[in-house]
């Protein structure tokens, strides 16, 4: 009985809505048929839609309450029949793709791809809201077929990409490229048996000749030799682990400096991510090897670009973000989420997010109006370097330039026709780098809140989930996903391990204190928490803020979505007690961090 009068709250809703709407248009509902013809007659009359004239709010307006209508009809309270429970679903899947107090006051607008769709949480309804996002529905140049539209039918597709391309942020190509890879698994694919002889490996490195062709047992040996200073194999055997010591392995001699050179070739190798784009027919017009050996030198001049004086944003910080977004990725739910090159481009995306960075944050940069502040505008000034460093850095040297190895058109056997890779992954590496700006952090746990309050929705609906309505949302879908795991990986120090935890303070508690004496120098306000006579007595009140209003709101949600991040959350909660004591015991730096440099240091003055 409740769900019939839950139906019937919906159907009066859905009526009083579209009284509201133009009564012109109300009128024209079907040749002929008038509404009171429709509520006194039992039966239900095909309506049949003069072109371009009833509008798309209307439309499905008239489909709610017919098929509402049709259900009620049913005798359905005194047992549910198999046929019943199907039009009920129906309505109900009507009635959820459809905000009805969101379309009201708008409905004479004319929507050329046919009936809108729900706005997702995560992206704030933007596509009901705008009519040009009609435009990124991939049916609807078949939809204005009419016969009075024939003669515009050849010049839909440009007319339409014209529109898309410069009155929105939508990307077509690399949302045709994110689709090129979503059939495809991203960890541990078995190499396919008898697939020897065809990798070839190219100079990978110094150790490895150009001319000798590797089976796949070698490539993985030669692999494992890079890795083979004894101290750093036990490390490397936690990577993909939450408590991986990053900067125990930073520290190893034979590292010499390249954290992440040796990191991605671990990976490469226990993930099997390039033989698998190979496998894919990603990598169908260079041969596997000589990818990996540009992108494995790649990495060793970013390593290079990492300035080593940069007491906290330096190489190990770059490593670490690797090793806790392999972590992210190698959960189960991200597991059905990304692809192979989803992977890649996030590891790579992790490796340069912070690329040639000078020590000083976003507000120091453009307070002193820095040549960086003035190119970017002060618009994520710092970000934008990073990724300009990164593929100034590809063309300056082809020896180093993977990226351009990827194939601009891939033919997908799996889809029938071609995807620009190059453009998705080069939109992805940008996304995610740019999404690490912390002036968006907001945004970022409203989105990752929106975006996880929607999948528990869609869990629960007896219906099938809801597909995304277009390849440009399932995008951004996907890279919503894949900057916030760069950017939860990027504050995640103070949900590691307690002594993990402490190296990782103090690091950043210095640059903080490093740029702070610059300010104090130059005469300008010092920024927060980068003042060294109050920060030092000060430093578990700012861990607890960064805690509780940056941190915690960001990891809460995701562990929601991902049940392997609730170790990371319980860390959380056992250092923010243990800062909390020492916040009652007025526990400054000297207490907290007695062999610090600068401790030492003042110790021996």
């Amino acid at each position: 009985m409740s769900r019939c009068l839950a139906f019937t709250n919906a159907l009066n809703r859905s009526r009083s809505c579209r009284r509201r709407c133009n009564s012109e248009e109300a009128a024209a509902l079907a040749p002929g048929v008038t509404r009171e013809d429709r509520q006194a007659d039992g039966s239900h009359p095909t309506i049949q839609v003069p072109p371009r004239r009833r509008s798309c709010v209307t439309q499905r307006m008239t489909a709610i309450e017919l098929k509402l209508r049709s259900t009620l009809q049913k005798s359905w309270w005194s047992g549910v029949s198999g046929p019943a429970r199907q039009e009920i679903q129906e309505a109900l899947d009507l009635l959820l793709n459809f905000d009805i107090d969101d379309v009201v006051g708008r409905a004479d607008s004319t929507c050329s791809s046919g009936t809108p769709t729900r706005g997702s949480n995560w992206t704030n309804g933007r596509h009901s809201h705008d009519p040009l996002a009609s435009l990124l529905d991939e049916g609807a140049e078949e939809k204005e077929s009419d016969e009075d539209l024939v003669p515009l039918a050849k010049t839909m597709t440009e007319n339409r990409r014209w529109l898309v391309q410069t009155f929105t942020q939508a990307d077509i190509h690399a949302a045709a490229g994110h689709e090129a890879g979503l059939a495809h698994s991203s960890i541990h694919e078995e190499d396919e048996e008898g697939e020897e002889g065809e990798d070839d490996l190219g100079p990978v490195m110094t150790q490895v000749s150009s001319v000798h062709r590797y089976t796949a047992q070698e490539l993985d040996a030669c692999l494992l030799n890079m890795l083979s200073p004894p101290d750093a194999v036990p490390l490397l055997r936690r990577v993909g682990q939450f408590d991986f010591d990053t900067l125990a392995f930073y520290d190893l001699a034979a590292i010499n400096r390249k954290p992440l050179q040796y990191l991605g070739a671990h990976l490469l190798q226990s993930n099997n991510l390039v033989r698998a784009l190979a496998n894919h027919g990603m990598l169908e017009a260079v041969p596997a090897g000589k990818f990996q050996g540009c992108l494995l030198r790649f990495l060793g001049k970013i390593d290079e670009l990492y300035r080593p004086e940069i007491v906290y944003h330096n190489g190990a910080h770059a490593a670490d973000v690797v090793a806790t977004m392999e972590w992210f990725l190698r959960s189960e739910y991200m597991r059905t989420q990304i692809s192979t090159l989803d992977h890649l481009m996030s590891t790579v995306a992790a490796a340069v997010h912070d690329v040639g960075h000078p020590g000083r944050n976003n507000l120091f940069l453009t307070k002193t109006m820095a040549p960086l502040a003035v190119t970017y505008n002060d618009k994520s000034i710092l970000e934008n370097m990073h990724c300009a460093t990164t593929f100034e850095a590809m063309q300056a040297d082809p020896a180093t330039n993977w990226f351009s190895l990827l194939p601009g058109k891939h033919e997908s056997a799996e889809l029938g026709h071609a995807h620009d890779l190059q453009q998705y992954v080069r939109r992805g590496l940008i996304d995610m780098v740019l999404g690490t700006d912390m002036a968006l952090h907001a945004e970022h746990v409203r989105k990752i809140e929106g975006f996880v309050e929607e999948q528990q929705e869609e869990a629960l609906e007896v219906a099938t989930p809801r597909k995304p309505s277009s390849k440009q949302e399932a995008l951004e879908k996907k890279l919503l996903l894949l900057h916030s795991m760069l950017h939860a990986a990027d504050i995640s120090n103070p949900c590691k391990p307690h002594s993990i935890m402490m190296r990782w303070t103090e690091m950043v508690c210095m640059e903080f204190w490093e740029q702070g004496d610059e300010e104090r120098s130059l005469g300008v306000e010092i920024s927060p928490l980068c003042d060294r006579d109050t920060g030092r007595k000060t430093v578990p009140k700012g861990q607890i803020g960064f805690i509780n209003f940056v941190v915690r709101p960001f990891f809460q949600p995701i562990a929601e979505l991902i049940p392997e991040v609730q170790v990371a959350v319980e860390e959380l909660a056992k250092n923010r007690a243990f800062w909390e004591e020492k916040d009652s015991e007025q526990a400054g730096f000297e207490t907290l961090f007695p062999k610090a440099p600068v401790v030492r240091a003042l110790a021996n003055s």
